[in-house]
């Protein structure tokens, strides 16, 4: 049996205001095409398939419309994991739709009438032909404090933090206390996780899954019962603690300029006959490429010259100008030479003057403005800046508030 690790699509993302949306198609045409050579039965994402917990009609409509394509590739079961990104209501509502082509939704953590976490309903059988369980997954979705802390008024932030670390290992321990019925049948076991394990190394691109990025998991969590550990979050791919079965698989597209000279890769896990996991990498091809020039304008335009293009799309840069002296109108030269260039698209860049004449600012930046963001995504980064536990419960009423008013005008 093979399964297919990926994790971090992020559909719908746009680097500073370029759309990724191209380099994510890319993507699941090979995607598919790997499917398919390569005979996958299993593929599992391990959160964030969404960049933002409310996608646009774009987003949403890549995102059904490349699962009905995998499942169409021959793969037997497609499990989709919710991320600290990924709304849970979002994801799991066409759930028993999908479940009937074999895609396991699990937005967040499955409760009980009782609204108590069921630890039962993130373990899954996979069957062979005569209905024999071949391999288990434990499908675990990013843990949202409200899963797996009690809220303590007046604890200071080290007590936070112990009290998510607790909170994450408790749930992990309960899940391999569940499975280790499996554990002696000698039946492979493979648990998924959306966090951030200390010793990772992370990029620009990760938003803090807790606030301060407190609750940095310690590998130990992971209990010897798990054969392979499928972790997302991170985007750069990586063995956790130089252990083989501890892998982020890393977004399949870069998503941010520090992860330019990335590899992009997908992770093959395979069963053998006497039960193991052995993990192979597939390394991914890129759409474009994601490239950083510094220097004088002069340097730049330089530096530009001498770059052939031969991908299908413009490859992207982000520029820095450093000048000794202020230039006056520099700023106007420069965007009439961007917008000239017919092999690259300049996705941002910013001036600065060593010597800061007549009182002008040092920077001319062309960042991300708040005109270029959705109304839920501007309240979404407000809350990206509070100490807020229901975070989730907050984005969903204020999305329920905006429906009510475009539907009343």
């Amino acid at each position: 049996m093979r399964i297919l690790h990926s994790s971090d699509w992020h559909i719908g993302k746009k680097l500073y205001e370029i759309d990724l949306e191209a380099d994510l198609v890319f993507f699941f045409e090979n995607l598919i095409q790997i499917i398919q050579s390569k005979q996958i039965d299993i593929l599992i994402v391990s959160g964030d398939i969404f960049d933002t917990a409310y996608p646009s009609n774009s987003a949403l409509n890549l995102y059904y419309r490349t699962l009905i394509r995998l499942s169409n590739t021959g793969l037997k079961h497609i499990f989709i994991i919710g991320g600290n990104h990924d709304s849970v209501s979002t994801l799991d509502a066409p759930k028993p739709v999908l479940e009937a082509v074999n895609v396991h939704v699990i937005g967040g953590v499955p409760k009980t009438e009782k609204d108590e976490n069921d630890y039962e309903q993130e373990i899954y059988e996979i069957k062979n032909e005569i209905g024999s369980t071949e391999l288990v997954i434990c499908a675990v979705p990013f843990l949202r404090e409200r899963d797996i802390r009690i809220n303590n008024s007046g604890e200071n932030a080290l007590e936070r933090a112990k009290s998510i670390n607790d909170g994450i290992k408790n749930h992990f321990s309960i899940i391999a206390q569940h499975v280790k019925r499996y554990k002696e049948k000698n039946i492979p076991i493979l648990v998924t996780g959306h966090l951030f394990v200390a010793g990772s190394s992370n990029s620009d691109s990760e938003r803090e899954i807790y606030a301060g990025n407190l609750a940095k998991i310690d590998s130990s969590i992971f209990d010897p019962v798990f054969d392979y550990v499928a972790l997302g979050h991170i985007h750069r791919p990586q063995t956790v603690n130089k252990n083989p079965k501890i892998r982020y698989s890393g977004s399949p597209i870069p998503l941010s300029f520090s992860e330019r000279e990335d590899k992009k890769m997908l992770l093959c896990i395979q069963t053998t006959e006497s039960n193991d996991l052995e993990v192979s990498e597939i390394e991914l091809p890129f759409f474009r490429k994601l490239l950083h020039f510094s220097g004088t304008f002069e340097d730049i335009k330089m530096k530009i010259s001498k770059l052939q293009n031969v991908q299908i799309s413009k490859d992207l840069c982000e520029v820095e100008i450093f000048e000794k002296q202020y230039i006056p109108d520099l700023i106007n030269s420069v965007q009439q030479y961007f917008a000239e260039l017919e092999t690259i698209q300049i996705a941002h860049f910013k001036i600065q003057f060593a010597e800061n004449n007549a009182g002008l600012d040092e920077f001319f930046d062309t960042t991300q403005s708040i005109k270029d963001l959705s109304d839920i995504e501007v309240f979404e980064k407000r809350l990206d800046n509070e100490n807020i536990e229901n975070k989730e419960d907050i984005l969903q009423t204020y999305y329920e508030i905006k429906q009510i008013i475009s539907q009343n005008p």
